[in-house]
């Protein structure tokens, strides 16, 4: 039992230490924000056009508990 919970435990920390979020903003963006720029609040990207390119060239850019998140009131 302690084998299994020491299985389970390494399964959900390691899961969750490779995430990353993406920020978008159409007021502070700018779509020439590299990958690594637009994981940070201050450069987020601008348009959703970037994330639709993205997403639709068969890029891997997004990943398996990547989060998305989008500038309220933009």
């Amino acid at each position: 039992m302690k084998h299994f919970l020491l299985v389970i435990f390494l399964v959900l920390f390691f899961s969750n230490s490779y995430s990353r979020k993406f920020y978008f903003s159409s007021s502070t963006g700018n779509d020439s924000y590299t990958l690594k720029q637009a994981q940070s609040s201050l450069t987020p990207w601008k348009s959703l056009q970037k994330l639709q390119l993205l997403i639709t060239n068969g890029n891997s850019t997004f990943l398996p508990g990547d989060t998305i998140a989008f500038k309220r009131g933009d």
